[in-house]
């Protein structure tokens, strides 16, 4: 009997350890010893409500007494966090990302120019509707009466190009670099020239109705603007609202 009474004088030492273990908040409720004891002395959470941790015993016996965490797991990131991580990663890479050039199918629009180098190559009188040339070199190349229209033209080099004639409306040629290239009747209709610059670029004829342009380019350009598009019949002044 002394020893029969000695295990359940340790066993009750235990329970009441594993109370005072589990009573890390002041307002810890606690389920009653003798639920305890039939649960073999364990106790896992139930629930949690405000700063209330509920408890309850574990059914089997044997089981290994498991120790809930004082801090709650931390939860996963939310969803617009995520949405907003993505977003700041395709901003970094969607200025010039690379895309090896795809081979030329049936026409020219399906090729993919994206950062390559074409100084000196002659594309007059093709249609290159809809194909990229973002941020490549494009230094003395011939794109006289070309379709350029709907074309991705960011960062492209034209120094000293030749688009004479060429339709380049609603492309996107934002910080694209006309400089000394001719555009002698060229059609920048609805295009996105924010930040693109045109110093000493021939603009004879080029009509600009409804593009973005920067307004220092716009004060520069009017100083010689002339002549009047044979396609829309807009002068190169009225196109570029020089006063």
């Amino acid at each position: 009997m002394l020893i029969k009474d000695k295990i359940e004088e340790d066993r009750g030492q235990e329970v009441e350890g594993r109370r005072k273990q589990l009573a890390i908040d002041s307002d810890l409720q606690l389920i009653e010893d003798d639920q305890i004891k039939d649960a073999g002395g364990c106790l896992q959470p139930e629930g949690q409500k405000g700063n209330k941790i509920y408890l309850s015993p574990i059914t089997k016996p044997s089981a290994v007494c498991p120790l809930p965490s004082a801090f709650p797991p931390k939860k996963n990131k939310s969803l617009l966090q995520q949405i907003l991580r993505i977003l700041a990663f395709l901003l970094l890479v969607s200025n010039c990302l690379v895309i090896a050039p795809q081979q030329a199918i049936a026409q020219e629009s399906r090729v993919n120019y994206t950062l390559t180098q074409l100084s000196g190559r002659d594309f007059s009188n093709q249609n290159l509707q809809g194909t990229s040339f973002a941020c490549a070199e494009m230094r003395g190349t011939s794109f006289k009466g070309a379709n350029l229209r709907a074309t991705i033209l960011t960062k492209g080099s034209f120094l000293n190009a030749d688009l004479t004639g060429a339709d380049l409306s609603k492309s996107f040629a934002d910080r694209a670099f006309f400089d000394k290239a001719n555009l002698t009747n060229a059609l920048f209709v609805d295009a996105i020239l924010s930040s693109t610059t045109f110093y000493d670029a021939e603009i004879t004829g080029a009509d600009f109705s409804d593009a973005i342009v920067d307004r220092y380019q716009v004060s520069l350009m009017c100083k010689r603007a002339e002549g009047v598009n044979p396609v829309t019949g807009v002068s190169t002044r009225e196109s570029l609202g020089c006063r």
